[in-house]
């Protein structure tokens, strides 16, 4: 997928709406990242995990932050309350085959992997009063 494809994802699942679209889910999006952490307990190891009730004012619901297993780089899972975006910061740090490993796990899981460097850039979407980058929008506090 290319930089412009990307884009389009973040744009589509742009909305009005600061923290969660309309009708957002949360038991079931909180049931699923359970799933997504007990899954990743079988390939990495877990220091802290945040989700739902325990994350105020954000655009995103669930948060892990982990070890690859035979690895020392630190990881940090996020899912959005938007699209079953999810990123992982300093995943470019780790192998090719732990990065695609990760991936894997998360597609097949119904999650779209948004890579941390596409979410560097200026928010320049439909809420003009939010000033940040697309990882605000998506994956932050705001």
């Amino acid at each position: 997928m290319n930089k412009d494809q990307l884009y389009d994802i973040l744009r589509k699942y742009d909305d009005i709406e600061w923290e969660f679209p309309n009708g957002f889910d949360f038991y079931q999006a909180d049931k699923q990242f359970m799933i997504l952490v007990d899954l990743l307990k079988s390939i990495a190891t877990i220091s802290s995990f945040e989700h739902w009730s325990e994350i105020q004012d954000a655009s995103f619901h669930g948060k892990i932050i982990f070890k690859m297993k035979d690895d020392d780089i630190s990881l940090q899972l996020r899912v959005s309350n938007f699209g079953k975006l999810v990123t992982i910061l300093n995943l470019c740090k780790v192998s090719l085959e732990k990065q695609a490993l990760m991936k894997s796990l998360l597609i097949d899981q119904g999650y779209q992997f948004i890579p941390e460097k596409n979410l560097n850039s200026s928010y320049d979407g439909i809420l003009k009063k939010l000033k940040g980058t697309w990882f605000t929008r998506f994956f932050d506090y705001i």
